[in-house]
């Protein structure tokens, strides 16, 4: 796919009289940094249980936790970086949406 873009880029500097040297490096470079481009702009902002709890206080309930989109009690807990990552995910269950990090 890079190749691709690579050799259209060049190609289309050529027909307008730009460097197609240049123009295909450039978009050889900006197809690398996509991937880290998405990476930083699909990020979440993480949350703790006790922000969680202080902007939706009427999800703490008698059993625990409710869900502060459906108010479901079902909330998993997922790793977020592998085995050796300490860092829990707390997600609902019922419709999907991330809760707060522990």
């Amino acid at each position: 796919m890079q190749g691709l873009c690579l050799l259209c880029t060049a190609y289309l500097a050529y027909r307008r009289g730009r460097n197609p040297w240049l123009w295909g490096a450039l978009a050889y470079v900006l197809t690398l940094a996509t991937p880290l481009v998405l990476l930083f702009v699909t990020r979440q902002k993480r949350v703790t249980l006790p922000q969680h709890l202080a902007q939706y206080p009427h999800c703490r309930t008698k059993r625990g936790i409710a869900c502060a989109h459906c108010n479901s009690g079902s909330i998993q807990l997922w790793r977020n970086g592998g085995l050796l990552s300490n860092r829990d995910q707390h997600l609902c269950n019922h419709c999907g949406s991330y809760l707060y990090e522990s």
